[in-house]
Order: structure tokens, then sequence, then C-alpha cells
């Protein structure tokens, strides 16, 4: 899947049929939705291949997203408090007086992070689906759901194809990793995914935990001893310290499990009662030992039944954190699935897969748009 021909020549040199493509793209653009297969078709390209003009479904507003909803929601709460607000010194109450004791805590000012703001304006529709990479890291598998041709035979590729499509411009997704180290090479993935204009956010220095509030997350400079560039994937780092780790940081925590169920389940529900079809939801967890206590927490939110495959790697329970049940995963994945028969339309597939292709992706060049799909699949040394 590509938003973008491969082999672009000039509308002006095709025959007959390019007269009817050009007025189906421009159509296209005025209705603002994205070409269909059968238009692809005329234009003697593949389905889901577009030409370099971005061309995607109309824009909606999800209530839970909407400018009334978000801003009073613990996810976008502080989003409407603009620095200019900020007392300035001479006003400020003293650390004594009464006033002092309502003001919140600094870390209650953005929960989960500062890009839960952007994302009424990134998710405008999520007809298609709706991707959870937990645990991103560097945000390859992100990548490989908007860009499969940078990263051809990995596992997860035929994942998305059969879940999502081929052509995923209706596709909403949203990355969450803590590790400090990769925020440089995130923000400017985000900025990729802004210009390309996908759907795709990550949370940089942010935890999936099943509580709100702030916590430290343990790095791991030595895991990725080989790698040429200057941040390793440091795939080790994690809420719980062990005797590998190496510093530390502080960093807000996500309530993953309401976040399911708060946002995520109300945009399911809009999309089923406006279309009625209910869009496919696929998570990835990868979260270096507290999925011990993310999966039961999903699992007694409900939120686990909301998903329609969960992919996740499992890590020694010496990762554990304080969070976690002393409980072995393949045991709670047995009860549950005893459990959920009492909820018959929990359809939820969780598998073991752990796709590590292409795993340091910063090594992978972000594509332009004049790059075929295979270049750009020559572009991973």
């Amino acid at each position: 899947m590509t938003f973008y021909e491969p082999n672009a020549t000039k509308y002006g040199s095709r025959p007959a049929t390019s007269c009817l493509a050009l007025a189906l793209v421009v159509a296209g653009l005025v209705a603002g939705y994205t070409l269909s297969s059968t238009e692809q078709l005329l234009r003697g390209q593949p389905a889901a291949v577009l030409t370099h003009a971005r061309l995607f479904p109309v824009p909606h507003t999800y209530s839970v997203l909407s400018s009334s909803a978000w801003p009073r929601s613990q996810w976008g709460g502080s989003c409407s408090m603009e620095p200019a607000t900020a007392l300035s010194a001479a006003d400020a109450p003293s650390a004594s007086s009464p006033a002092a004791a309502d003001q919140p805590p600094a870390s209650k000012l953005m929960p989960g992070s500062k890009h839960l703001c952007d994302l009424p304006q990134v998710w405008s529709n999520c007809s298609q689906g709706i991707y959870l990479d937990v645990g991103t890291n560097v945000g390859v598998q992100l990548r490989k759901l908007y860009d499969p041709q940078q990263f051809p035979g990995a596992a997860v590729l035929s994942i998305f194809d059969r879940i999502f499509g081929s052509q995923r411009s209706g596709v909403c997704a949203i990355g969450v990793e803590a590790n400090p180290h990769h925020t440089q090479y995130l923000e400017q993935l985000n900025g990729f995914f802004k210009s390309r204009r996908y759907q795709a956010v990550v949370l940089t220095e942010t935890a999936a935990s099943i509580k709100t509030g702030t916590a430290s997350f343990f790095l791991d400079h030595s895991s990725d001893q080989q790698s040429d560039v200057a941040n390793p994937t440091e795939w080790a780092a994690s809420l719980q310290q062990g005797t590998w780790h190496q510093g530390q940081a502080t960093v807000p925590l996500l309530d993953l499990p309401s976040f399911v169920m708060d946002v995520v389940r109300p945009i399911l529900q809009q999309e089923q009662h406006s279309t009625g079809r209910r869009p496919p939801v696929v998570m990835k967890l990868d979260v270096e030992g507290e999925e011990y206590a993310l999966l039961p927490g999903l699992m007694l939110s409900g939120g686990l039944c909301e998903l329609d495959m969960l992919f996740m790697e499992h890590h020694d329970p010496k990762m554990r954190s304080a969070d976690g049940i002393k409980m072995k995963l393949k045991l709670m994945e047995k009860l549950f699935a005893r459990l959920r028969s009492a909820r018959p339309g929990c359809k939820v597939n969780i598998t073991d897969l752990d796709d590590e292709s292409y795993v340091n992706g910063r090594l992978v060049p972000l594509p332009t748009w004049h790059e075929t799909p295979e270049q750009q699949a020559k572009g991973y040394p």
C-alpha cells in the first residue's frame, strides 16, 4: 500500500481514458474522497496507488474528540491552557499561601503527552480502522502500516492487509513510547506523518500503564551495541528496574485501558451508528514486562473485547512491574478464553506475533514522493 503512483506520467500523455481519469481526480479533490479502486484502474494504475496529489475521505468530527468534549476530558484537559495565561513571578502565590494549595501539580497540566492535544486534528476519519502501537520504540510498525513497500517480507504486513486492506487513508494510528532517547527521531516521524497527512501520531516520553500520574522509566544503553546510529533502539528499557539498566527518566503515564474505553470505543460506536460498520482495531503490545499489568487491565475494563487483534510480546516475569499480576501470561489468556464466552460479541484474537524485522527503522530512510516502491525497498542496508 502506498499513497502515490510508482511510475507517474503526465495525464496528457495517456489515451482517451486519461480525460475520464483526470475528471475523476478533480471530482475527488472537490468532494474530498479518495479515489476508488475502479477509478484508479481506469487510470491504468493498480488499486490503492495514488499520484502525488493526496486525496482523503471527507473529515468529520467524532463526538469524543469535539472541541466541547475533548478539553473537558482527562486526555485533553490541558490543551486549552495557553502559556500566556501563566502567572508571572510577581503575581504567583507563595508556596505557603492558600492559593498555592489550589494549584494542580505540574505533572497534571499535561496528561499523557502534548501530542494528545493534536489527536482531534489527526484522527479525522477512522472508518477503516484504528491501530494502537503500544511500545512503538522508533515507530517502525507505524511505518509498516502506512508505507509497507519499504519493508518487504515483514511478518505484520499480512495482518495489516487482511484487517485494514491495502488502501489505508482511513486508518487512524497512535504510538506510545516512553524512552526519551527516541524522542528526537519520533518527533521527526511525527512531522513526516503530518506532511503526508497520515492519521498517525506518536506520544513521546509517555509510558502505557493502568493508571495516570508519573513513573520512573529505566533506560538500557547497552542493548544495541552494534548500531551505527547515535541512539540505540534500547529494546530492554522498561518501567521495572533491572540490573542491565543504566540511567532513568521520569515520564507521564497513559491509562491504556481507559483510553481504549473512553476514546477508541466511542469512535467505533459512532462509526457503526453512522455507517453500519464497526471499524477493526489492532493493538501491538511490546512493553517490556508491563503486559503483566496491561493485559488484565484491558480484560477487566472491557477494552480487550473492543480489539479485533492483539499481538503481544511475552517477557520474562522478572521484568514485571509492581502493577503486574503474578500469573503467567499464557494462563491469563487461557482464563480469558473461558470467561469471554459470557460476552459472545468479544472476538479478539490474541497472538504472540513479534515482528522484529527492520528493528532499527531509522536505517530505513523516510520515503520521498519521487521514489518508486522498488527504490524504497533498496533503502535498507
